[in-house]
């Protein structure tokens, strides 16, 4: 059973959707709360694959939802993702207000490190790190494809994955080139904050809560990037035998 279908299984009570919004950079799904997860297009002609019950998915549940996570449309997987981000059990005894971009910085230094995915903080990684290599569907210069993955996980001892590895089905593959000792950190607004994932071999959990839906749904509507998103709080969750380890990196 794979991480997606484990987390869909976990949902104990579902809840009816109240607003599903897909913008272009992230999509919104309220329900229980609000959860959000990247938006990814397809890479048909101009993104154009069509997604199931359109116009009509407010008047589904938040479960129904969730299983389009499933879906090899990107765009409906963005969808899913975001439902499940707006159901699961977030625990928020176990969150920590944190800026993971600073944690990443901290653990990366005089380690060897890949990042999947392209974040802002990757100039600050490489000035600390012994190695640094990036991982990118679509490479730019310095960077490396996917197929690389096998090169560079293998030799690292600080994974960083973004979250949208989850969207693209990706985030399996990635976690099984990763070696036994290495600390890996699933990062970004799609990250389920779900003591479930730590099952998987994933020892940072770094996400958001909505803690303002109006603010949210406003930023989002209008087509806010993630640094320009009002209303959220950025919050990590830590495997709990390595904490202690983790907060005193961080000192």
């Amino acid at each position: 059973m794979n991480i997606l279908t484990r987390l869909i299984s976990s949902i104990e009570k579902d809840s009816p959707v109240r607003e599903v919004i897909i913008s272009t950079h992230s999509t919104l799904v309220c329900s229980h709360h609000c959860g959000i997860s990247s938006t990814i297009l397809s890479t048909k002609p101009h993104g154009e694959e069509p997604i199931r019950d359109a116009g009509l998915l407010h008047l589904k549940s938040a479960r129904e939802l969730a299983y389009y996570a499933l879906s090899e449309n990107p765009l409906e997987a963005s969808i899913g993702l975001a439902a499940i981000n707006s159901i699961i059990e977030t625990h928020p005894d176990l969150q920590i207000s944190l800026d993971a971009s600073l944690l990443a910085i901290k653990l990366s230094r005089q380690k060897s490190v890949t990042i999947v995915g392209h974040f802002p903080f990757i100039p600050k990684v490489k000035e600390v790190a012994i190695d640094c290599w990036v991982i990118e569907q679509n490479p730019m210069p310095g960077e490396y494809s996917t197929e690389n993955a096998k090169d560079f996980i293998p030799q690292s001892d600080l994974i960083l994955i973004s979250a949208s590895t989850l969207i693209n089905h990706t985030l399996e593959n990635m976690l099984a080139l990763c070696r036994k000792d290495a600390l890996v950190m699933l990062i970004g607004p799609s990250t389920p904050l779900s003591l479930l994932l730590f099952e998987f071999h994933i020892d940072v959990l770094s996400g958001i809560v909505v803690k303002d839906e109006i603010k949210v749904l406003k930023a989002i509507s209008q087509g806010a990037i993630f640094r320009q998103m009002q209303g959220v709080k950025k919050m990590v969750m830590i495997r709990p035998q390595l904490k202690s380890f983790i907060e005193g990196r961080q000192k």
